[in-house]
């Protein structure tokens, strides 16, 4: 009776574990936040180099004078010593976008992007440090600092150093970055930054709004359209801490807030904020 007992126990915990090995199976990796909060960050704190490129490529000087024609969204003013002999008192470009104004991509951006030259914008290893005074994008805060390096004539390394997003319910996603940026539309008409687009390439980390950490890497250089709101093409692989490798498509180049990601060989398609 004893061993008849035993027999039907160990044959029940052995129903128990097949059970659960085959929903385990079945469990689908569908967690898109990640995914979600990095496109977030990368898309607005990536946009800070063309936004100086757009003025300063035009005036070699960061003159006193930002010359036209340029959209009134958002007010741009430089000051400080523009004849780089004091060097305590760096060119400084201020972009101010008010209480709130609708910039050429689409998005309301309100407070300021304050940017501080090391030397001419036109010398080669020229470096702006950009940092926020109350910036918001779409009704979301960004903190940090972003150090863009001229590597080239069209070619800059960017670095975001202790970025933050928050969001208006309260969420933060954390956000650190070391990109180059090269201009590959636009080098010929410096007056008019509507034209602009750009490729991106390297890496970056942060942690997502629920505090989960991950890392990114790009696979297929990025592209940024300075009048599309979205990254619209390109690939890069996101990887969730405690979770598979997924990899992300920003699509072929059309400016949708539309792109997809695959992990464990299922493909998923998420909207862009």
């Amino acid at each position: 009776m004893k061993n008849n007992f035993k027999i039907f126990i160990l044959s029940a915990f052995g129903l128990v574990l097949l059970s659960l090995n085959s929903c385990k199976k079945q469990e689908v990796d569908n967690e898109t936040q990640t995914v979600v909060d990095n496109t977030t960050a990368e898309s607005e704190f990536m946009r800070m180099q063309p936004t100086v490129n757009g003025r300063a490529v035009n005036n070699p000087g960061v003159k006193k004078q930002i010359m036209s024609p340029f959209s009134a969204c958002p007010n741009v003013s430089v000051s400080g010593d523009t004849s780089w002999i004091n060097q305590s008192d760096l060119p400084t470009m201020t972009f101010d976008y008010g209480t709130g104004c609708l910039d050429m991509d689409g998005r309301t951006r309100s407070g300021q992007m304050i940017a501080k030259f090391s030397k001419p914008y036109d010398s080669v290893g020229c470096v702006v440090t950009v940092t926020f005074s109350n910036f918001y994008c779409n009704g979301s805060k960004f903190e940090g600092v972003v150090q863009i390096t001229r590597l080239a004539t069209f070619s800059y390394n960017t670095k975001v150093i202790g970025g933050k997003v928050t969001g208006s319910s309260g969420w933060v996603i954390t956000y650190d970055c070391d990109r180059t940026l090269t201009m590959t539309a636009g080098s010929s008409t410096l007056t008019d930054d509507t034209d602009d687009i750009f490729t991106l390439t390297g890496n970056a980390s942060g942690t997502n709004r629920n505090g989960k950490h991950f890392t990114v890497n790009i696979t297929s250089a990025l592209t940024k359209m300075a009048t599309c709101k979205w990254l619209s093409a390109g690939s890069l692989e996101v990887t969730p801490e405690g979770l598979a490798t997924r990899t992300v498509d920003y699509g072929n180049g059309t400016c949708d807030n539309k792109a997809t990601f695959s992990v464990n060989g299922n493909s998923f398609e998420f909207t862009m904020n």
